[in-house]
């Protein structure tokens, strides 16, 4: 028998919440675990006043995954974590494996053994899955929440078509192993998983190498920055998509209000330093 904490955003995805926890509780306790449930409030700490906990499982999306790692990192909380993809596109818990059916999930956890991945890390603020900036990479959001359940993934692609109304390049120095390379950009993805949107941006990325795949479209007049993407994700190696390895990045640029994202969440203010944390994070599925 263990002691489960079950965390959950209660404005993630899709589903009904409270449907998906009871039917993912139900499992647990058929089992013999003994859970105890918390929704997520991006404003407090989730794990205040929790005792006698052997893991922790997270209902949500990457944003919500993303949320409890950062505070389990903070505080301390080295727990095996289990993930119930219920956000809209759920590209971590994809790329681990994790079956998409929250019952399922619940099974998954209960058979799997434990294994150590990496996290990234953005001044002082931890992610799983993608930290981005530029075009598209805020589209999730400024996307609502209403529409994110009534329209799934679509909802992030009418958000993207309005965003090329206010596009711009970004000036960048970016510095990794001690060389600084400057360039425009009219995206920028620092993977430490693999996809985006479940489209496979990062192709050779592995969540346990002790890596992070950094992704730059350079700037380009609009209409060959959309054929160069459509290229890449159809495989392709068009010159203005440029791709970085490395354990550690330092970026700056002139422009000091450039939105960015982590895990699908706003994230911290220019300049940047960003690394890898590897096998820092426990995963039981």
């Amino acid at each position: 028998m263990s002691n489960i904490l079950l965390l959950y955003n209660r404005q993630s995805g899709r589903q009904q919440s409270e449907h998906t926890i009871d039917a993912v509780s139900a499992v647990f306790e058929q089992a013999g675990e003994v859970v105890r449930i918390r929704s997520i409030d991006f404003e407090s700490n989730p794990f205040e006043d929790i005792e006698e906990i052997d893991y922790v499982v997270v209902a949500g999306g990457d944003g919500s995954v993303g949320y409890v790692v950062d505070k389990m990192l903070h505080h301390g909380i080295h727990l095996p974590l289990g993930i119930i993809p219920a956000g809209t596109a759920n590209d971590f818990a994809t790329m681990l494996g994790i079956p998409h059916s929250p019952r399922e999930a619940a099974r998954h956890i209960l058979r799997s053994a434990t294994r150590t991945i990496d996290c990234g890390w953005v001044n002082g603020r931890h992610f799983i899955n993608i930290f981005s900036f530029g075009l598209f990479t805020t589209t999730s959001q400024h996307t609502s929440s209403v529409h994110k359940r009534r329209f799934g993934r679509l909802a992030y692609i009418i958000e993207g078509l309005r965003e090329l109304r206010s596009f711009r390049a970004l000036p960048l120095t970016i510095n990794t192993d001690g060389a600084d390379v400057d360039v425009e950009v009219a995206t920028a993805l620092i993977f430490n998983g693999r996809t985006a949107g479940r489209l496979p941006l990062a192709r050779e990325a592995k969540v346990d190498d002790g890596m992070l795949d950094f992704l730059f479209l350079l700037r380009r007049p609009l209409p060959i920055l959309i054929f160069d993407a459509l290229r890449y994700l159809c495989g392709g190696t068009p010159s203005s998509v440029k791709h970085l390895r490395g354990r550690e990045f330092q970026i700056s640029s002139p422009i000091t209000n450039i939105a960015t994202d982590t895990d699908g969440e706003p994230g911290p203010s220019f300049p940047l330093h960003i690394k890898c944390i590897p096998g820092c994070v426990i995963i039981k599925g």
